[in-house]
């Protein structure tokens, strides 16, 4: 008999080749008593190999040769018996070349009869036991019915999870421990039977077995029932002797004498149980195995070297965790289903993959461990597989003592109310899950967090652990006497979580029933835990944390900004200490297998040679690289340990920080899991790197409104820019050079312009979108173009510098600003948290600096386009770029006099719902034609003038042309007629021929100017 395994990696050719050798094995042999037969174990399996090999059984089956010799006949010796073996039915095209043999769902006589033959090496306990083995299959009938209305499984589209192998598996542990009472004893007790139904019919999420199988034992229910009554509980629960950590130990516990158990299969999330079982598992020195995600380790040769490494556990009896080594499991089958060959009293099972298997010896100590994600299991798992192990659900919550338990359900009430945050214009349930406002939040988040820092209860906050903010806020609440350890641990697991909490979560608590905590929690977020940026954080961390230098700092940060270049990451490793070669950063995208990022890690922590070091690991859409990321981090802590052994016991710290970019999805991540647990360390930063003078840090930004922030810094210190001269020399750009203002050496100063935006840099970044508003009355195509480059020419190039223009336009925008935030109802100042609540915007920019920049811009440009399309009236810009010296100052002068050229918020917004124009309208006093000024703001001028003129006589030149006349050199009179030369030709007579012209201009130009000499020297107005 030859056995061949199949699975996913089949090929046609180890099909053929294990025929063959059947062949040869009955060649030269009496046919009609001898015969080789094939078995195809699994064969179902290899339906998904995407090389189909079950298509070369199609002539195998059909006359049991796949090839005729070179003369055209068939030898008989090459005919051969074929079984195969599936949990599923094949296609017709293979059915119907052979026999079918198909075992149903067995009867409950049947399954008594097998029980009865379990245990009928002893009958005196055969008949001791009969009256459990009826009861118990009618268990399982029950649970195996139920099973299939599980919404686990029917996610999954399976239809079942328990099979026969876990019932014949109860029955042998049920008899295993009648066989260890003594005569006269009660034959099972009820803690042995709920660990006996628990360790064969545990791992399905929705499905309690004990349950079940209470409505056929009255007394295990009413055991049950004490329990919950004495524990105070109302969901079933689990004695403290069944606990999933408990069983384990159970199943790794037992020797062959006692009833050997199955190999395991532990569920788990974020592979918690990884971390549980090193904890409980440190005596056995287990061996671990994490299968690799890099895309050329799915290879054929990977999983022979896995494979062999399994070997040679097997054989020297070292326990094995397997994870993340799906592709290899059905090279197990027959190690899992304990299939042994004996020999020698020495136990050999069939291991290998195909018709590659070899012989391996199990040494009697040997035990195997599975660990997978629940989900996966349930997705993914073949069904055989999944009733080969014993199956046990381990995730943190399933390790709590009841103290803990309700400390997590604690904890839980508290992200509920943080998460739980909703406009007051809306009714009804929030629409943000725990998930939006804790990066990698997930069921088993707060029991992980608990878990953690329940070690307070020993008397050991921080041994071995850098807890950073968390711990700080520990040891200050331990120094009150009135806050007992519950309070601390919850407490210090609030801090931990907040670590992770999104920056628009923190501004959404102001909306949520924790809002009298909003500053507490902002305050602790921003400034005691470093959000602000990675630099930020790891000079906090690093840079004076003396406790560092004894222990590694273990990180994973998550974000939703771009990952870090190589100039970026020396940058912030050269702020937090670290220079040269004691730096690096890798991304894992860079690797293809498991063996390059590992030698890539050796060389680096060699080359560090015992110094302190930091290593930066990145990694790109975090979602889709789950697995990845914890084979890596698996990966970089055990290199990690087996190099620094080589060096003496004053070895440095080496940090390690992975970098993990996410997407912004609503609801949070489904398969990125953020809290690690461990000496792992797990905060979010949103933007890896320092605001680039666009923003303020964000803490800076609450309970301002836009106005204020907007606010220019020669502003807020009472320079107004009405009360300066402008100097006409400076105010003319000299080729690409313009105006700039003097160093600010005030502090206040620097520390208003620090905390408020750079007016210019959000000028110009409004600018394209203000112009995209403004609608131009004349057909001008070309116009919004040259008004673009005319205000980029006169805007700064340098964002730390600013020009004549810029201080007097962002002066006029934030005076619209201000009146702004004085005529609408709503708070001004709360415009952040609105922007927070705002979650499709929120998906759409990324993070929330970027979602903050885009509603400033928003704000911003409405304002932007009304001031331009005002200023720009009759062309008026035109004159910055085409005019001379005098026309140049006298704009300036104008433009920032509010008495001049006024501009409010009403003159452009709708007096019924009082929002802002959608376009803001060029307006020429041209009639039917286009007009381009000549002189600044000519048509306020002319207005003037017109009121004016019929007091000429006494002295009755306006107030505001004795404004305009004060801040030019309007004194000497050759400046006086030239200024006004172009003023009186807006009111001539088309009809007067030249030489009238001339004599009025010059009649007008003395006579205006004598009285303007008269009215200044006199003070008439003053």
């Amino acid at each position: 008999m030859q056995s061949y395994q199949c699975s996913p990696l089949s090929t046609p050719e180890g099909i053929v080749s294990t025929f063959r050798q059947c062949a040869k094995l009955q060649k030269d042999k009496d046919l009609n008593k001898f015969v080789s037969v094939v078995v195809l174990d699994e064969i179902g399996l290899a339906e998904d190999s995407p090389l189909m090999p079950l298509k070369t059984l199609h002539p195998l089956l059909e006359d049991g040769t796949a090839t005729t010799e070179e003369s055209g006949t068939t030898s008989d010796h090459r005919r051969v018996g074929f079984i195969g073996l599936s949990n599923w039915a094949l296609d017709p095209a293979k059915m119907n070349r052979g026999i079918m043999l198909s075992r149903g769902v067995p009867s409950e006589n049947e399954l008594c009869d097998s029980a009865r033959g379990i245990c009928s090496s002893n009958k005196d306990i055969q008949n001791r036991l009969e009256a459990y083995i009826g009861r118990l299959c009618n268990g399982y009938f029950d649970l195996y019915e139920q099973q299939s209305d599980s919404e686990t499984l029917k996610n999954a589209q399976k239809d079942e999870f328990f099979g026969l192998r876990d019932f014949y598996s109860l029955v042998k542990m049920v008899y295993g421990f009648a066989v260890q009472t003594e005569q006269g004893e009660q034959l099972l007790s009820d803690v042995e039977l709920e660990q006996s139904i628990r360790r064969n019919f545990s791992g399905l999420d929705d499905l309690d077995p004990v349950k079940i199988f209470s409505g056929q034992f009255l007394r295990l229910k009413h055991y049950v029932k004490l329990r919950l009554f004495i524990l105070s509980r109302n969901d079933e629960h689990p004695s403290p002797e069944c606990l999933p950590v408990k069983l384990i130990q159970e199943s790794l516990g037992r020797t062959e004498v006692e009833g050997e158990s199955r190999y395991l299969l532990v569920l788990t999330e974020n592979y918690a149980a990884l971390r549980l079982l090193q904890g409980q598992l440190q005596n056995h020195d287990p061996v671990i195995i994490f299968g690799s995600s890099f895309p050329k380790d799915q290879q054929y040769t990977q999983i022979c070297r896995n494979i062999n490494r399994i070997k040679v556990c097997m054989e020297t009896g070292r326990m094995v965790i397997l994870l993340n080594l799906e592709s290899l499991y059905e090279s197990l089958y027959d190690a899992l289903n304990q299939y042994y060959v004996y020999l020698d009293k020495q136990k050999y099972v069939d291991l290998g993959l195909g018709n590659h298997r070899v012989k391996c010896r199990v040494a009697d100590k040997f035990k195997l461990i599975v660990v997978a994600e629940k989900d996966d299991v349930y997705e993914r798992f073949p069904i055989p597989l999944i009733n080969r192990l014993e199956k046990h659900l381990l995730v943190m919550s399933t390790g709590l003592t009841e103290r803990q338990a309700h400390l997590a359900k604690e904890l839980e009430d508290w992200v509920k109310l943080f998460s739980d945050a909703k406009p007051e214009y809306l009714s009804g349930e929030s629409i943000f899950k725990p998930g939006d406002c804790f990066v990698g939040y997930h069921s088993d988040t707060a029991a992980a967090v608990v878990m953690k820092f329940s070690k307070l209860e020993n008397g050991s906050s921080n041994e071995q652990e850098n807890t950073s903010d968390a711990s700080e806020e520990t040891s200050r609440l331990t120094t009150s006497p009135k806050i007992n350890l519950a309070e601390i641990i919850l407490s210090q697991s609030r801090y931990s979580l907040l670590q992770c909490a999104s920056p628009d979560a923190i501004a959404r608590l102001p909306a949520t029933k924790l809002k009298h905590y909003a500053e507490e929690l902002w305050t602790e977020y921003f400034r005691n835990q470093k959000h602000g940026s990675l630099k930020d954080y790891l000079v906090h961390c690093l840079g004076s944390d003396e406790d560092t230098e004894n222990d590694s700092f273990l990180v994973q940060i998550t974000t939703h900004s771009r990952l870090l270049s190589q100039a970026n990451s020396r940058a912030i490793a050269s702020a937090a200490g670290f220079t040269g070669s004691q730096s690096r950063c890798i991304s894992l995208q860079e690797f293809h297998t498991e063996q390059q990022f590992v030698k890539t890690l050796e060389e680096f922590f060699v080359a560090l040679g015992g110094a302190k070091g930091l290593l930066l690991v990145q990694c790109d859409n975090g979602e889709a690289n789950f697995n990845l990321i914890a084979c890596c981090r698996y990966l970089v802590d055990d290199t990690r340990r087996r190099t620094l052994e080589d060096f003496d016991v004053f070895k440095k710290p080496i940090h390690i920080i992975f970098i993990i970019q996410l997407p912004k999805i609503a609801g949070g991540c489904q398969h990125f899991v953020g809290f690690q647990g461990g000496k792992w360390q797990s905060i979010h930063i949103d933007e890896l790197l320092e605001s680039n003078e666009q923003l303020p840090q964000i803490e800076q930004l609450v309970n301002r409104s836009v106005s204020d922030l907007f606010q220019p810094a020669y502003s807020a210190r009472g320079d107004d820019i009405e009360d300066r001269d402008v100097d006409l020399d400076a105010s003319i750009p000299s080729g690409s050079q313009k105006l700039h203002v003097e160093n600010i050496e005030d502090s206040d100063e620097e520390k208003i312009d620090q905390q408020n935006i750079k007016p210019t840099l959000l000028l110009k970044n409004c600018l394209q979108d203000a112009a995209a508003r403004i609608y131009d009355e004349s057909a001008e195509v070309t116009r919004a173009t040259k008004r673009i480059e005319i205000l980029l020419k006169w805007l700064p190039e340098d964002n730390s510098q600013e020009t004549e223009f810029s201080k007097i336009i962002a002066t006029r925008v934030h005076n619209l600003l201000r009146q702004r935030d004085e005529k609408c109802p709503e708070d001004q100042r709360l415009w952040l948290q609105h922007e927070a609540l705002r979650q499709g915007h929120l998906q759409e920019t990324g993070t929330f600096r970027k979602a903050l920049w885009q509603k400033l811009s928003s704000i911003v440009s409405p304002m932007l386009s009304e001031v331009i399309a005002y200023c720009d009236q009759n062309h008026n810009l035109d004159l910055l770029r085409e005019g001379n010296e005098w026309q140049i100052g006298l704009w300036l002068t104008m433009f920032s006099k509010d008495v001049i050229t006024p501009l409010s918020y009403d003159s452009f917004t709708s007096p019924v719902s009082g929002r802002v124009r959608e376009r803001a309208r060029v307006l020429s006093t041209g009639v039917g034609h286009c007009f381009s000024a000549k002189f600044p703001f000519s048509w306020i001028i002319k207005d003037i003038v017109n009121v004016l003129l019929p007091q000429v006589g006494e002295y009755g030149i306006g107030f505001r042309t004795l404004l305009i006349g004060e801040e030019i050199p309007l004194g000497e009179k050759q400046y006086f007629i030239e200024i006004l030369t172009p003023i009186y030709s807006l009111f001539l007579k088309k009809k007067d021929n030249h030489d009238n012209h001339e004599r009025k201009v010059v009649f007008f130009n003395s006579s205006l100017y004598e009285r303007y000499q008269k009215v200044k020297n006199h003070n008439y107005y003053r």
